[in-house]
């Protein structure tokens, strides 16, 4: 995990994900904005808006591009048109987003929370849903990141500051613990 990449004095670069349907990869910015990079030319999209919504984290969907933000207690949703991006459309309609860290999506959107819990919201409404027999050493903090995509079967905590991958099963009702992967690297080797 590593801190923003600067653009410029006043803008970094937080956050990315990758578009392959697109060939595209697409960077969340603090100004805030999204820089598209596709056929190695970048682009600084515009939306519908005036300006963009700031976040933390960036996830795609189809031809949607969410933006996390915690501080709004909202995940942004925008439809990529042919030149720019709509409006920003509030997703999140009653989870409560102030401690997220992170977020995936699989269809639903699993949100990740700086205490190690998680919610899944669907359709813009929060289901219930949370971790089952987590293991004995907690997950927690700012670093936490979590993946899945429609394709897998688990879901994916990165816990660097346990040096560890948690897998869990996705279930109707819950992600259940299955394992495990403790990276043991010499502290010289850590970037």
């Amino acid at each position: 995990v590593e801190k923003a990449l600067p653009l410029s004095d006043t803008s970094s670069i937080i956050a990315a994900v990758a578009q392959p349907s697109q060939n595209v990869i697409l960077f969340l910015t603090t100004s805030p904005g999204i820089i598209e990079y596709k056929e190695g030319l970048l682009n600084n999209m515009k939306t519908a808006d005036d300006q963009w919504k700031g976040g933390i984290d960036i996830k795609n969907f189809g031809r949607y591009a969410y933006i996390l933000d915690p501080t709004g207690d909202q995940i942004w949703k925008y439809e990529r048109k042919r030149t720019n991006y709509s409006n920003a459309i509030p997703y999140n309609q009653g989870a409560d987003l102030s401690q997220a860290v992170s977020f995936a999506i699989d269809g639903a959107l699993y949100v990740l929370a700086e205490n190690g819990s998680l919610q899944k919201i669907f359709r813009g409404k929060k289901v219930d849903y949370s971790f089952k027999d987590l293991p004995s050493t907690k997950f927690q903090g700012k670093n936490l990141k979590i993946k899945t995509t429609q394709d897998f079967d688990f879901l994916y905590v990165l816990d660097p500051d346990n040096r560890r991958l948690l897998i869990f099963v996705k279930g109707d009702t819950s992600a259940t613990y299955k394992k495990q992967i403790i990276f043991n690297l010499p502290e010289s080797e850590i970037p």
